[in-house]
């Protein structure tokens, strides 16, 4: 789930900024990656029509883990996993301001491993996409695109509740817009709310918890892709556990099939190539903003593929969950900026000792 601009303002010529290409293009490109994004919803609907849920899970993330290991490996030469000595320290004190001692002695004790933290966090992300499939055999793609992306709006909360970071308090103002947003989008002229909104709301929810974790258990940026890989090896793990013990008879469609490539290549290595690759070019509250299109990729597919209604007040609902995430993005991204300069101040401290 991240997120100033470069204009210049006056008549003098503008000063040349030899970065301002490079995060033009790293927007563009993240733009590419939540218009990836938005399609999954659509495409996932149409492929649980006439597949079991968790199966399509199950083959999504079991074809997506050893592409995404291939990918890895080619990508940067075998070396998936750093060195035990490159824990960064300066972020691991950027990470640990305002953070309950209980999570640095997990990560750095019980659960030092990569994999075992890999493990509980994809067991959390494992929940959150069992519950989005789940959700979708009920609901639209384009409220589940909607209520999906309320876990920006979640995250800081939770972050305060389970002691992983300060949260600023205009992040609690999200609340507010969200569930007027919800409440409208809940038309009852397209049904109200039903199981499977509730199941999606659900989805946000752990979807938020699985970030607050991922936070608090990172023992360094540069296990980020050996941490990524071990989730989704959780996830293909866990999903064919589900089926295994749930003995439903297989059967996929040709759409389903559609749906798992699509999700396994595009949603999922190709997604995690483009996030890594160019999230780091532009600011975190920039990229938020960016992130924020996905729920609106996610309707305006779904109205062309699958014709998903929408009323003026389900409209003006949508707006109201984007300016949620908005608020709540902008909030992250300055807890973001103050975590850091306090990391910044204790290095410079510690150097001055």
């Amino acid at each position: 789930m991240g997120l100033t601009g470069s204009e210049t303002h006056g008549f003098p010529a503008p000063v040349h900024d030899p970065h301002r290409g490079r995060r033009l293009r790293a927007t563009v490109m993240l733009i590419v990656l939540t218009a990836i994004w938005g399609l999954t919803f659509p495409v996932t609907k149409l492929s649980v029509v006439d597949t079991d849920p968790i199966q399509f899970v199950a083959l999504r993330f079991g074809t997506a883990f050893p592409l995404l290991y291939l990918f890895l490996l080619l990508r940067f030469r075998g070396r998936i996993h750093p060195a035990s000595n490159e824990d960064d320290d300066s972020y691991a004190a950027m990470t640990e301001a305002g953070m309950s001692p209980v999570w640095v002695k997990l990560r750095n004790g019980v659960l030092r491993s990569i994999w075992a933290r890999g493990a509980v966090i994809g067991g959390l992300l494992f929940a959150g996409f069992a519950l989005q499939v789940l959700g979708l055999e009920h609901t639209t793609a384009s409220r589940s695109g909607f209520f999906t992306g309320l876990l920006v709006v979640l995250t800081p909360p939770l972050a305060l509740l389970l002691r992983t970071s300060h949260t600023p308090r205009t992040a609690w103002f999200a609340l507010l817009p969200a569930a007027a947003g919800i409440t409208l989008i809940a038309d009852p002229d397209t049904g109200g709310m039903n199981i499977g909104d509730w199941l999606t709301l659900g989805c946000a929810l752990v979807f938020a918890l699985q970030m607050v974790v991922l936070e608090a258990l990172s023992r360094s940026d540069k296990e980020s892709r050996a941490l990524t890989l071990a989730q989704v090896g959780a996830v293909a793990a866990l999903a064919i556990g589900w089926i295994l013990l749930d003995g439903q008879p297989f059967e996929m469609t040709r759409t389903g099939w559609i749906g798992v490539a699509y999700t396994a290549i595009f949603g999922s290595v190709i997604a995690v190539w483009l996030q890594t690759r160019y999230q780091p070019d532009v600011p975190a509250a920039h990229a938020g903003f960016v992130f924020s299109l996905e729920p609106v990729f996610a309707s305006l597919f779904a109205w062309m593929l699958i014709g998903d209604p929408w009323t003026a007040r389900s409209l003006f609902g949508a707006v109201l969950i984007l300016a949620a995430m908005g608020i709540s993005s902008f909030a992250i991204a300055k807890a973001e900026r103050d975590a850091a300069r306090v990391a910044k101040g204790r290095t410079r401290t510690s150097l001055d000792d």
